[in-house]
């Protein structure tokens, strides 16, 4: 809960913390969908009761936990659907065709325990404090790139 509550602080602008939290319940509400015998519900009641925002980062944990994944598997998966959201993000924005995407994943995933390393961290962290005021933006924008 405290990781949540972190998250919830550290995400300043609007648009980001919608964007966690619709992201953290989707993935809560996949996976009661998915694994019905996993004690989800719990979540599901707090963030009802306001007692919980449920983010991202928390939830992803939460729930992989519950399935009984080992810490290591989660952080490496996290980072994982965050490389593939990073490379989908370049093809959809014009960087990289399809091809050169699979190849820049590729090289990527061969540094993935590099990657946990250097940027895996125990509590949340702003890393860009001008990309948090320039996304705090996004809803004003009058053509967005992303829904979020």
């Amino acid at each position: 809960r405290i990781i949540d509550q972190r998250a919830d602080a550290l995400l300043t602008n609007h648009v980001a913390r919608r964007a966690s939290v619709a992201q953290g319940r989707a993935i809560l509400s996949v996976m009661e969908k998915v694994k019905p015998g996993l004690d989800l519900q719990q979540y599901r009641q707090e963030i009802r009761d306001k007692q919980f925002h449920g983010h991202i980062a928390p939830l992803y944990g939460f729930v992989f936990r519950a399935m009984g994944v080992t810490s290591e598997q989660v952080r490496a998966s996290f980072v994982f659907v965050l490389l593939r959201d990073m490379i989908s993000a370049a093809i959809r924005l014009g960087y990289c065709g399809p091809i050169e995407a699979q190849r820049i994943q590729l090289a990527l995933l061969e540094e993935v325990d590099q990657l946990l390393e250097l940027y895996v961290q125990e509590q949340p962290v702003q890393v860009n404090p001008v990309q948090d005021i320039i996304q705090g933006m996004h809803d004003r924008l009058y053509s967005r790139l992303f829904t979020s």
